[in-house]
């Protein structure tokens, strides 16, 4: 959710122009002393990749109910079991509740049971950039290769900077205007999470898919830029 063979002819072709960076893809910022003191998930960061039976570890200090895609899992003070088994693959929101049943803390996960991480063959990070002179129209584009038999795809687009209007877009081919688009989703704040099933008892098409990023309002963004990055996986 590996590597992926792409013809220069086909990229030198494309009305979107290739554009790799070699930007950092945003990281989760370290806790902090308040943060470590606080009730809440230990070790656990957004978006972190799961599967199977395992333990939710917990800072709460107190006993703490685990709710996962709001169903309850169990309570603990350290820890609670949780099977990753009882949810279909994508994202799931885990709620940690106190015993008057206020929400503590939550995260998001992304559940892996049957699936797997989409490599894409030109990276996986880059930035937009509106120079003081005016935005160029940059169309990021990252391919991959979708195999046979996948159900569903999920992809999550996550930036640094606030003010960026950024859209994403899924879909066979080269680019949106060299292919055909499956599922696309526009936001000002991060992140951006597209979940594009294929119809029930039928697999998504294989072969080359896109994912595209695509700025929507770099008249109010002059001289500033943001890096981003992107996941994607994909289960049968």
């Amino acid at each position: 959710m590996r590597p992926l063979i792409i013809s220069s002819a086909l990229a030198l072709a494309a009305g979107c122009t290739q554009k790799s960076s070699t930007a950092p893809a945003p990281s989760a910022e370290p806790e902090t002393k308040e943060q470590a003191s606080r009730p809440g998930f230990k070790d656990l960061r957004e978006f972190d990749v799961v599967s199977g039976k395992m333990t939710i570890k917990l800072r709460a200090g107190m006993t703490a109910t685990l709710v996962a895609g709001g169903a309850r899992v169990g309570s603990g003070e350290t820890g609670v079991e949780w099977d990753t088994a009882r949810h279909e693959d994508g994202v799931v929101e885990l709620a940690l509740k106190d015993s008057a049943g206020k929400v503590i803390d939550t995260e998001r996960v992304v559940v892996l049971n049957r699936g797997a991480e989409v490599f894409f063959n030109n990276g996986s990070s880059g930035k937009v950039e509106v120079p003081l002179t005016g935005y160029e129209h940059q169309h990021l584009r990252y391919h991959w290769e979708m195999a046979e038999g996948v159900k569903k795809v999920v992809a999550i687009l996550i930036w640094d900077e606030p003010g960026f209007d950024l859209e994403l877009s899924l879909g066979r081919g080269t680019c949106p205007h060299h292919g055909t688009t499956a599922a696309e989703e526009h936001s000002a704040t991060s992140p951006i999470i597209i979940s594009h099933a294929a119809p029930e008892g039928q697999a998504l098409p294989a072969g080359q898919w896109f994912a595209h990023v695509r700025l929507e309002n770099p008249q109010s963004l002059l001289g500033k830029s943001t890096s981003f990055s992107i996941r994607a996986y994909s289960t049968k």
